[in-house]
C-alpha cells in the first residue's frame, strides 16, 4: 500500500482510473477508513466510484452505510442499482433485495438474473421458479441460475431436467450440474458429467477437486488436482481449503502453500484458517505478521484462534485492534464470548452491532441455547427466520433439552432443506429417539454425506450395530467420517479386532480415523498398542491433537507407565508445540498417582497453571485411596474448601476400611 500511495501521489495528472485503483486497494486491505477519506476527497466521483465504496462497506457487512451511500447518489445507473439488490442478497436479506428490486425504475436481464441468483443461492426455491417464469426474456445465465436453485435445495433430478431444457449449455451449465450432484452427495453422478463436459475449463476442474473435498474425499480431490495440465491459483487454493474443511493436519495445508508457483491472499488465508482451526496460536500470530497483505478474513482468523485459547477478554483486545469492524469478525468476538460464559457481554456486543448477518443471530441463539425462553425470545426477534434461522432455533431447542419443542417447531416450518432435517435428526438421536430420527431421515429426498454421517452416528451412539452397517452399505460412497464412527462403533463395543480391521481397509485415513483409533486402545488400556499406532500416525504426515494426546496419557495413566507418560507429556509441548489443558494434568495427576508418586501428584496440583477444580482433586485423593495414603488423603480433604469439591471428594472416599475420618 505505500508503494501504491507513492505511486499515486508523484502523478502529475490523475483522472478517475487511478483514483479507484487506491480506494479498491484500500477496501480489499479491509482499511475502509482510508478507502473512505479518499473517496471523500476525490475531485470528481463517477458512478464507478460510488458503486465500489457500497460494495466495499457490503463486503464486510456494514449494510447502513451502503444504504447511506445509495441514497446519497444523485445519479444511479443500472449497475448502481444491480449492485445493491446484489448487496442484500449476500447479506441473506432477501424481502430488501426483494423491495430494492421492485423500485428498480429500468431492468435489464441482469438485474433480473441478480435476483433470481439471490434467490436460488439462499435455498428460496419456490420464489425461483416464479421469478423465472415472470423474466421477460432468459439467458443462459437464468438457467444456470435455476440449476443452481435446484441443487442448493437437494432436488437433484430437477436440477438435471432444467439443464436438459436448457436450449443452449454452456461450461457453467456443465459445472453447475456436477456441483449440484457433488453437494448432495451424487459423486458418481458428478463424475460422470465431469468426465462428458465437451471442454472443461479450470473452473469445472477446481469444482470437481471442491465437490471432492465437501464429500470428505481428499486422496481424490488431489488425484484430480495432480490430473490438471495446467494449474492457477483458484485450484490451489481450492485444494488447500479442502484440506481446511476437512480438518487435515496443518501439515498437509502448509506443505501445499509451500509448492504453489504463485500466492494470493486467499492463500495465505487458507493457511491462517488451517492453524487456527487447529488452535495453534502461536502459528497463527507467526503467518499473520508474516502475511504481505490482510483483509477482514485474516483478522477473524487470528480472532477464532485467539478465542479458542485465550480468556475473552484478549479475544476483545484483537478485535479492538482491527483497522475496520466486520460483521463475521464481530460475530466470531460474540462467540468467543459465549463460549467464555460471558453471556451477558455477548448480548451487550450484538446489540451493539451496527448490522447483523443471519450468522450474528444464530450465534447470539447459541450464547442463549441452554435458556429455552431465551432462545425464542431471540428467534421472535430475529428477521432471519428462512430456513437457517429455524434450524438454529431446532438446534437451541435440542440444546436446552426441549426436544417436544423443536418437534413442534420443525412441523411448523413452512419449507425443509437438508441442514434443517439433519438437525432434527440429531435433535432427536441425542434425546434418545432412535426410531423418529430414522424416519426423518427416511423423509429427505437426497441426504447429502452430513446427514448420513448423522444418522450412522445415532445409530452408534445407541448402539443398534446392524441398523448401522445396514445404512452405510446402503449408502453407497462412505467417505472418511462414516468409517470412523463405524471404527468407534466397534471399539466402544470392546470389537478392538474388527474396528482395526476396519482402519486398516480404509481408502483414505484422515486424523479423526487415526485419532478414534488410538482412543479406543486407549479406553481398553492398551498402551503399547497406542503408542504404535500414535507412532505411524505421525509418520505418516499427521499432526497429533490435544485430544490424541488425553488418549495416549490415559491408557498410560491406566497401565501405570510413568516414564512413557512422562515422556508423552513432555513431547506433546516441545515436540508437537500443542499446549496441555486442564484435562491433560488430570491425566499426568492420573499417570503420577497410579505409579504411587503421590507427593509430584500433589505438588502438580498445586503447581500447573489452572485452578485446581474437583476432577484434580478426587483424582489424586483416588490415588491416595488406591495406596492407602490415609495421612495425605486427610491433609487434602482439609484444604479442599469449595463445598461443591467437598462432597464429590467425600463421596469418592466413603470408604470404611480405610478410616477417612474426614469425610464424615
Amino acid at each position: 500500500m505505500r508503494k501504491a500511495l507513492a505511486i499515486f501521489d508523484r502523478m502529475p495528472m490523475r483522472n478517475a482510473v487511478p483514483w479507484n485503483a487506491l480506494i479498491k486497494a484500500y477496501a480489499l486491505d479491509g482499511n475502509l477508513v482510508d478507502a473512505r477519506h479518499l473517496f471523500e476527497t476525490m475531485p470528481a466521483k463517477t458512478a464507478v466510484t460510488w458503486n465500489l465504496l457500497i460494495t466495499s462497506y457490503a463486503q464486510l457487512g456494514h449494510l447502513e452505510e451502503c444504504w447511506s451511500f445509495f441514497n446519497s447518489m444523485a445519479d444511479r445507473d443500472i449497475v448502481t442499482w444491480t449492485t445493491i439488490i446484489q448487496v442484500f442478497a449476500d447479506a441473506g436479506d432477501i424481502e430488501s433485495t426483494q423491495i430494492f428490486f421492485n423500485r428498480v425504475p429500468f431492468r435489464n436481464i441482469y438485474t433480473w438474473n441478480t435476483l433470481l441468483a439471490g434467490y436460488a443461492q439462499l435455498g428460496h426455491l419456490d420464489r425461483a421458479l416464479d421469478h423465472f417464469r415472470e423474466m421477460p426474456e432468459r439467458d443462459v445465465i437464468s438457467w444456470n441460475a435455476l440449476i443452481v436453485a435446484h441443487g442448493e435445495k437437494g432436488f437433484v433430478d430437477q436440477a438435471r431436467r432444467a439443464f436438459d431444457l436448457m436450449p443452449e449449455q454452456d461450461v457453467v451449465s456443465w459445472t453447475a450440474i456436477a456441483q449440484a450432484y457433488s453437494r448432495n452427495g451424487h459423486l458418481a453422478g458428478a463424475l460422470g458429467m465431469f468426465q462428458a463436459m465437451p471442454q472443461k475449463s479450470p473452473f469445472a476442474w477446481t469444482a470437481t477437486i471442491s465437490g471432492y473435498a465437501d464429500n470428505g474425499q481428499m486422496r481424490e480431490a488431489e488425484s484430480t488436482f495432480h490430473a490438471m495440465e495446467h494449474k492457477g491459483v483458484v485450484a490451489w487454493n481450492a485444494l488447500l481449503q479442502g484440506h481446511v474443511d476437512n480438518s487435515s493436519a496443518v501439515e498437509k495445508v502448509r506443505s501445499g502453500f509451500d509448492l504453489m508457483p504463485a500466492r494470493n491472499l486467499v492463500g495465505w488465508n487458507c493457511m491462517l484458517a488451517a492453524y487456527a482451526h487447529a488452535r495453534h496460536l502461536d502459528e497463527v500470530r507467526g503467518i499473520f505478521h508474516a502475511m504481505p497483505q490482510r483483509n477482514a478474513s485474516s483478522w477473524t482468523s487470528l480472532l477464532v484462534a485467539t478465542g479458542h485459547k485465550c480468556p475473552p477478554r484478549t479475544a476483545e483486545l484483537v478485535y479492538g485492534r482491527m483497522p475496520q469492524w466486520s460483521v463475521p469478525a464481530t460475530t466470531s468476538l460474540l462467540l468467543a464470548l459465549a463460549q467464555g460464559g460471558e453471556h451477558s457481554r455477548a448480548k451487550e456486543l450484538f446489540d451493539s452491532m451496527p448490522q447483523r448477518s443471519a450468522i450474528s443471530w444464530a450465534a447470539l441463539l447459541q450464547s442463549s441455547a441452554l435458556d429455552a425462553s431465551s432462545a425464542m425470545e431471540v428467534f421472535a426477534r430475529s428477521p432471519c427466520h428462512n430456513l437457517a434461522g429455524w434450524t438454529g432455533m431446532i438446534q437451541s431447542l435440542a440444546l436446552a433439552g426441549r426436544i417436544d419443542a423443536a418437534r413442534d417447531l420443525f412441523a411448523a416450518m413452512p419449507e425443509h432443506d437438508t441442514k434443517s432435517d439433519t438437525a432434527m435428526i440429531q435433535a432427536y438421536a441425542e434425546a434418545g429417539h432412535l426410531p423418529e430420527a430414522l424416519e426423518v431421515f427416511a423423509s429427505i429426498p437426497s441426504p447429502d454425506a452430513f446427514s448420513w454421517n448423522t444418522v450412522l452416528q445415532a445409530c452408534a451412539v445407541h448402539g443398534d450395530l446392524a441398523k448401522l452397517r445396514k445404512l452405510l452399505h446402503k449408502m453407497g460412497n462412505p467417505n472418511a467420517v462414516s468409517w470412523t464412527i463405524l471404527i468407534v462403533a466397534y471399539a466402544q463395543r470392546g470389537h478392538l479386532a474388527l474396528a482395526r480391521e476396519i482402519f486398516a481397509g480404509m481408502a483414505s485415513q484422515d486424523f479423526v480415523a487415526w485419532s478414534a483409533m488410538i482412543l479406543a486402545y486407549a479406553n481398553t488400556g492398551a498402551y503399547a498398542a497406542a503408542l504404535d499406532l500414535f507412532r505411524q500416525m505421525v509418520l505418516h504426515g499427521f499432526q497429533p491433537s490435544d485430544i490424541t494426546f488425553v488418549g495416549l496419557l490415559a491408557a498410560f495413566g491406566h497401565a501405570g507407565r510413568l516414564r512413557e507418560g512422562v515422556e508423552c507429556f513432555t513431547a506433546m509441548q516441545d515436540g508437537f508445540f500443542v499446549p496441555p489443558t486442564l484435562v491433560h494434568f488430570h491425566c499426568m495427576i492420573n499417570v503420577l498417582g497410579r505409579s504411587k508418586h503421590l507427593g509430584d501428584a500433589e505438588e502438580l496440583v498445586e503447581t500447573m497453571p489452572f485452578l485446581a477444580d474437583e476432577v484434580a482433586w478426587i483424582t489424586l485423593l483416588a490415588a491416595c485411596k488406591m495406596h492407602g495414603d490415609v495421612k495425605r488423603a486427610e491433609r487434602i480433604l482439609e484444604r479442599v474448601k469449595e463445598p461443591t469439591a467437598y462432597v464429590l471428594v467425600a463421596n469418592a472416599l466413603r470408604e470404611p476400611s480405610l478410616g477417612f475420618a474426614s469425610a464424615k
